[in-house]
């Protein structure tokens, strides 16, 4: 029961990274090769965010963009949390030994 425990605990744990992380780059601007000229995008790796600066200040949120963003950084950090348990495994293993 603890293990089944532990491994949501870590699940939650690495959707709630993801999801900061994506939030987190909503701050970095991401500009494309060709744009419109006083638009800023924000997002990585899909622009879910742009802000036109013109007389009027406004912010259009894309958020499919969004969603596909943190599913993105979700995905990296379950392969990068599988590759450290895979590994601390693998050392645990010389250890005992």
């Amino acid at each position: 029961m603890a293990f089944k425990s532990k491994f949501f605990k870590s699940i939650f744990s690495i959707i709630i990274c993801g999801v900061l992380v994506s939030l987190a780059t909503g701050v970095i601007e991401n500009p494309p090769e060709a744009s419109i000229v006083g638009a800023k995008y924000y997002g990585h790796p899909l622009v879910w965010r742009i802000t036109m600066i013109t007389l009027n200040i406004s912010t259009r949120f894309t958020f499919t963009n969004l969603v596909l963003d943190t599913l993105f950084w979700v995905s990296i950090f379950f392969v990068a949390f599988v590759i450290v348990k895979y590994f601390r495994r693998i050392v645990n293993l010389f250890r005992y030994q």
